[in-house]
């Protein structure tokens, strides 16, 4: 378990400066951040040195590390008008090109994309033949980098289940995925299963809970998904990468879920690592 460690999302910072958030994240104690593209700083900006250089002062000031770039706003596929067909949106591709030379300046090799929703009255196919066009474009891109592109999914997605995305690893050369364990349970799967079946695929992981009436995007430890079963299925399979928290339920209290996230898991992952013979579960 000491390879595992933990991350926390710029999302919810989204109206304070990136400089300022990964100041307070640094606090908390979390070794590492996701920087959101779609934050302010980054929506509006153009010149990928120009937007590195604080960041990368703020991350040697604060000894903190970037674990992923998440860019699951930008649709990589757009319909131009009723009735028209599914066009790969360039634009957009670019703005993910832009996003991997920025996790490159940041010491980053992964950037986590969206396959965006389901447009409709789209012909059958035609949605995911051009999702597919567009993930080769930006992986083979992102790869001459050293970047990792990783795919999402969700039951309001394109992609639905693991099972969706398992088919397009063989169709797009160095696709991996971005696990968040709150789209696997809400896709009636179990996380523990799909990291199990897709170990050689993940290249982020991303931690939510899930509760009651499938409310989604809780902290850790506040829903209904076992965490100590899901950490040792991690160390099983030799996950060697950061687990991002995802906290874009708490807009509202950011800082205090962050903390709450933090001591639940930092605790958690401790008490695993100790001898059995202390008491420990």
């Amino acid at each position: 378990m000491d390879l595992i460690r933990l991350a926390c999302s710029t999302g919810v910072y989204n109206g304070i400066p990136l400089a300022d958030t990964i100041r307070r994240l640094a606090r908390i104690g979390y070794a590492a951040v996701e920087i959101c593209a779609e934050h302010n700083e980054l929506a509006a900006s153009e010149d990928t040195l120009q937007t590195a250089k604080p960041l990368k002062e703020a991350l040697v000031r604060y000894n903190i590390s970037v674990a992923n770039i998440a860019a699951t706003s930008v649709n990589l596929c757009e319909k131009k008008a009723p009735g028209s067909g599914i066009w790969v949106s360039q634009e957009h591709i670019e703005r993910i090109k832009y996003y991997a030379r920025l996790a490159r300046e940041l010491n980053c090799d992964s950037l986590t994309v969206n396959p965006g929703r389901p447009i409709q009255d789209a012909r059958e196919g035609s949605q995911l033949s051009c999702l597919m066009a567009a993930l080769k474009e930006i992986t083979k891109f992102a790869r001459g980098l050293g970047v990792a592109i990783g795919v999402v999914y969700g039951p309001s997605l394109i992609l639905q289940n693991a099972t969706d995305v398992q088919a397009l690893f063989t169709k797009v050369r160095g696709l991996k995925l971005a696990f968040n364990t709150a789209n696997s349970h809400l896709a009636c799967e179990t996380p523990c299963v799909v990291v199990t079946e897709l170990k050689h695929r993940i290249k982020h992981v991303h931690l939510a809970d899930v509760g009651s009436s499938n409310r989604a995007y809780l902290i850790p430890g506040e829903g209904e998904i076992e965490w100590i079963s899901f950490f040792r299925t991690l160390h099983w399979i030799g996950y060697k990468e950061f687990v991002t928290v995802d906290l874009s339920s708490y807009a509202d209290m950011p800082d205090l879920a962050a903390k709450r996230a933090f001591f639940y898991l930092s605790n958690l992952l401790n008490a695993y690592k100790q001898p059995r013979g202390k008491g420990v579960a």
